[in-house]
């Protein structure tokens, strides 16, 4: 199972991934305007992956949602900043969710 290690992996892989492409694209766009497009394609794109992120993190573990956030704490500012806050508040309330779920099955 993905656990604390996987978690943040997955954040810096992904984010650095995604601000490179941005970072890209849009100095392409600037100096040839047919690249708008794909520049906009991007953001459409992450916006579709903060959705999926967002629809997953239920299902993951706890040690794998502690490390996610941790991970948008360390490389966060490679973020959109709505993109960093959506996450973080989704993931946070989520992680919340899952200890108390895991204190309730302890209660006698």
């Amino acid at each position: 199972m993905p656990d604390l290690e996987d978690g943040i992996k997955r954040v810096l892989i992904s984010t650095i991934g995604g601000a490179i492409l941005s970072a890209y694209f849009n100095n392409l766009a600037k100096v040839d305007s047919s690249f708008e497009i794909i520049a906009a394609s991007i953001t459409v794109i992450s916006i579709f992956s903060v959705i999926e992120i967002i629809e997953k993190s239920p299902y993951w573990g706890i040690g794998y949602t502690v490390g996610y956030v941790i991970g948008i704490a360390l490389i966060g500012r490679m973020m959109e900043p709505w993109e960093k806050d959506l996450l973080r508040i989704v993931l946070v309330l989520t992680l919340i969710q899952k200890v108390f779920r895991k204190l309730r099955k302890f209660k006698l």
